[in-house]
């Protein structure tokens, strides 16, 4: 990949898998598609208006629906600090845009910029959320027509979050208590974690950790989750250009159960979720959106699961059972 590697999944060309997306040093967006099953494929550069997306250095990209068009948009980080923009046509064409703006102003977090947008104010917008060289996470306010303003930098147990350099913020319900957790990829390789009370005030809680030991990938360290055939792992590039894989959640030798075996309603669902499992015993439920990120996940044997604070869009709806697992395309 060179220097540096910045992964992001999405399902940008409709075919109900995530491909794989990684900014790199010189500025280009590398493509790898999923053929289905997780296995990935070196593919052209990620294009807009015809040319290879080039922002200079470090990018740093990461896709949503600000728009509310229902398909995702690119934003793209950059050496330094703005972002930009390249609006989907709804087929997975991207056109330049411009720089993301506050009222009429470039964004600007003066360099190394790395953008994540969740809801963690539960107002059903995706605000904004921006690492820096400088290791603080710049936090800007949609005012739910994708207007964003300034807001206060983001803060863990009273003080501004700070990971040292080259903050890396991304948000995941991991722990599977319906709110979204904070992990901050920086300079030093390691990955802070940040629990939210469930009300979007941050505690620190020390650095990830695999096998009983702080996870460590090097210089430069850029995480993301996403759920590729039932395991939830954790990808993280780092400075030399490489992807590393945690393994979290595994789901091995499973069948795939079929629609008459796991059926959802209503769906659209807008507050309760049921699921009919046919008498099959659940254990695991999991919502992924279409950007690969889990936004909630069950540990427990329920058929209702409450899907209020999710906002519009498509979701992919997993449930694991003793006997295998069910895909299934939730709309909310």
């Amino acid at each position: 990949m060179g220097y540096s590697a910045s992964p992001v999944f999405a399902d940008i060309d409709g075919d109900s898998d995530l491909d794989l997306f990684v900014g790199e040093y010189y500025g280009f967006i590398k493509v790898f598609t999923n053929d289905g099953s997780g296995s990935f494929t070196a593919a052209a550069n990620l294009q807009a208006d015809g040319s290879n997306i080039n922002v200079g250095y470090n990018p740093s990209p990461v896709f949503a629906d600000i728009d509310g068009d229902s398909d995702l948009d690119l934003y793209i980080g950059e050496n330094y600090g703005s972002i930009k923009v390249f609006t989907n046509d709804g087929s997975g064409n991207f056109t330049t845009a411009g720089n993301l703006q506050s009222y009429g102003s470039d964004i600007d977090v003066e360099s190394n910029s790395s953008p994540e947008f969740a809801d963690i104010d539960g107002d059903s917008d995706l605000d904004l959320y921006v690492g820096n060289e400088y290791g603080i996470i710049s936090v800007f306010t949609n005012d739910g027509s994708g207007n964003f303003s300034v807001a206060d930098t983001l803060q863990a147990n009273g003080s501004d979050i700070n990971v040292g350099s080259n903050s890396s913020p991304v948000f995941a319900d991991i722990d599977g208590d319906n709110d979204l957790d904070l992990y901050v990829g920086g300079g030093s390789g390691y990955i802070e974690l940040y629990t939210n009370n469930g009300s979007g005030i941050f505690s620190s809680v020390g650095n990830l950790q695999a096998d009983g030991a702080d996870i460590n990938v090097g210089y430069g360290s850029s995480p993301v989750f996403a759920n590729i055939d039932g395991n939830l792992n954790l990808f993280i590039g780092n400075g030399n250009g490489n992807i590393l894989v945690y393994q979290g959640l595994e789901v091995v030798n499973l069948k795939e159960i079929s629609e008459t075996d796991i059926s959802i309603y209503p769906n659209p669902a807008t507050s309760q979720l049921t699921i009919n499992s046919n008498q099959l015993s659940i254990t695991n439920i999991t919502i992924i959106d279409i950007t690969g990120k889990t936004v909630k996940s069950i540990n427990k044997n329920t058929n209702t699961v409450d899907v209020s604070n999710l906002q519009n869009g498509l979701y992919i709806l997993q449930v694991q059972t003793q006997e295998g697992i069910s895909n299934s395309t939730l709309r909310s």
